[in-house]
């Protein structure tokens, strides 16, 4: 069995650290988007706060999988499903789905319909979401250079870590996560919404895995750089917005 905790499993300090930084995580954003009376300030620094503890957590996987500090081998059997016909057909469908140009047309489509309906902080925020994913997906499989997994169902070109499809997936859905919440304050609507995404992102990263053409360590990084990207984001967004809105600026 897996232990997250403690024992001898190689590692165990840090992914409990790792594991740490996740649970409070998912608890800030959820505190975050409950809260109603916070100034624009304050919500800043949430983001930034958020925004450090998800790159902390990017960095920390990232020392993790390069120093062999930790087998994510573990972590892979556990989660990974053994390979079968109709597994492979789903999961096939799953990541040509989720690909760079599937996201990138669905980001255009979405993008211009907060431009039509006047939503334009919402449109920066979904924006900056996706570019900065982009570049830091780009940037980081180039510093790192490391190879993918060999003997994979399907062939793939490029470095393996952070994975793209996770850290755009990510991205993409938690900040449409994150704008849903600002928008609408159904309870009912939030908690399908909130379902629905984690489980696109859930089968999204899976999927790579399955196929062969990631580790688990690749996804997991990919996941909390894609978060890290909205949160960033948020913190652009709100800026320009704010010197757009400066009396100087518009007289």
């Amino acid at each position: 069995m897996l232990n997250l905790f403690g024992g001898n499993t190689p590692g165990s300090y840090e992914i409990s650290i790792f594991w740490a930084g996740l649970v409070f995580f998912v608890l800030l954003f959820f505190w975050i988007a409950k809260k109603k009376k916070l100034n624009d300030g304050e919500h800043s620094l949430l983001w930034l706060v958020s925004f450090l503890l998800s790159i902390s957590v990017f960095f920390t996987v990232a020392y993790l999988a390069i120093s062999d500090k930790f087998d994510f081998v573990y972590i892979q059997d556990f989660l990974v499903p053994s390979l079968s016909g109709g597994l492979t057909d789903f999961f096939l469908a799953v990541t040509y789905l989720s690909s760079p140009f599937m996201l990138g047309t669905a980001s255009v489509v979405i993008a211009f319909l907060f431009y039509k309906k006047k939503r334009y902080f919402y449109m920066l925020f979904f924006v900056l979401s996706i570019i900065i994913g982009v570049i830091g997906r780009t940037v980081f499989k180039f510093f790192f250079q490391i190879a993918r997994p060999e003997n994979g169902i399907i062939t793939v070109s490029g470095f393996s870590f952070p994975s793209g499809h996770a850290t755009l997936s990510s991205a993409f859905f938690f900040v449409l996560l994150a704008i849903l919440f600002f928008m609408s304050k159904d309870r009912a609507r939030r908690v399908i919404f909130t379902f629905a995404c984690l489980s696109l992102v859930y089968f999204i990263v899976l999927s790579r895995v399955y196929l062969g053409v990631h580790r688990i360590e690749d996804v997991i990084a990919g996941l909390f750089l894609g978060i890290s990207a909205v949160c960033l984001s948020y913190l652009f967004s709100s800026v320009m917005i704010a010197l757009k809105n400066r009396p100087e600026h518009l007289e």
